[in-house]
């Protein structure tokens, strides 16, 4: 049940992005499902996860609310080219992940990503998607994923996405998940709600850790 959960949380920030030519704010919703009981039990006390994301040039700031999780936040920095993940969650506290670039890539190097052109397409808050199917395994996990991807605002490098962030050419609007583990099936629905174009401020894309975060690898030993 965790490893599935887990695998859930991965869509949260799958549509962080920059492009040099928007500059602004996205906002999206996220919703689970199951037709197991048990797994449905835990997927309601999570809710609807909203996301906010400030883009500026190729920096990105994800901002990720949810009554399970907690609060979420994760920077991109392109100057440094490094991530910088900051959680404040109910059971584990303040801690904080940073990694770089490099970093990220050495440990998703073995996963298995298969990405496919569809043929459908969508108009999404005024941006035509055209269709992709993704299959991701991870941990032994299947994940499949059916997209609607926006060429006009391409994908940033995240902790999340940086496995597949290069075979896909544009931002999912719309992306529409499965994963199946032990029997128990979880459907996932990520919908990009709102995308306004307006002056975003430096100090979003700040690398700085806050106050009374610790490191999450301290946190866990």
């Amino acid at each position: 049940m965790k490893k599935v959960i887990q695998l859930a949380l991965l869509l949260i920030t799958f549509v962080t992005v920059a492009q040099s030519n928007f500059e602004g704010k996205i906002v999206s919703q996220q919703t689970m499902s199951s037709d197991d009981p048990q797994m449905q039990s835990q997927l309601a006390l999570m809710g609807i996860m909203s996301m906010t994301q400030y883009v500026k040039a190729s920096n990105s700031r994800t901002e990720i609310k949810s009554p399970m999780t907690g609060d979420i936040v994760s920077v991109y920095a392109s100057k440094t080219d490094e991530v910088l993940v900051l959680m404040n969650n109910p059971m584990m506290g303040k801690t904080y992940e940073k990694s770089s670039k490099g970093d990220l890539e050495a440990k998703v190097g073995d996963q298995k990503i298969e990405v496919n052109k569809g043929t459908e397409t969508k108009t999404i808050l005024g941006y035509e998607c055209k269709q992709y199917f993704m299959t991701m395994m991870t941990n032994g996990v299947k994940m499949e994923m059916e997209l609607f991807v926006t060429d006009e605002i391409s994908m940033a490098i995240t902790a999340q996405n940086i496995a597949y962030a290069s075979k896909i050419k544009g931002m999912p609007l719309l992306t529409k998940g499965k994963v199946n583990q032990m029997g128990m099936v979880l459907n996932i629905t990520n919908e990009v709600t709102e995308i306004v174009k307006e002056t975003v401020s430096d100090d979003k894309f700040d690398m700085t850790i806050p106050e009374g975060y610790k490191a999450a690898d301290a946190v866990k030993q």
